[in-house]
């Protein structure tokens, strides 16, 4: 999934990924900017399971969840 210049602000998840959610892909995002998003598990910014991430470029500030990876949550899968 590659972003570019994309203002992602003031969304809310219930459970994870309060402006990405990825589950197994990859991410890329570039010159872009994540705030004010909310997680009410993992990563409010981004969360990503069994997937890379790569930020170039970005702003990744006054997000939150309540778990874990206001910023940011990268999980690998087990199994």
């Amino acid at each position: 999934m590659p972003t570019k210049r994309l203002p992602l602000a003031h969304n809310i998840a219930t459970r994870d990924g309060g402006g990405i959610n990825n589950f197994q892909g990859s991410i890329f995002i570039g010159s872009s900017t994540l705030s004010g998003n909310s997680a009410g598990n993992d990563g409010g910014g981004i969360f990503s399971f069994d997937g890379p991430v790569n930020v170039v470029y970005s702003t990744i500030s006054g997000n939150g969840a309540e778990i874990s990876g206001g910023g940011v949550a990268a999980l690998a899968g087990g199994g």
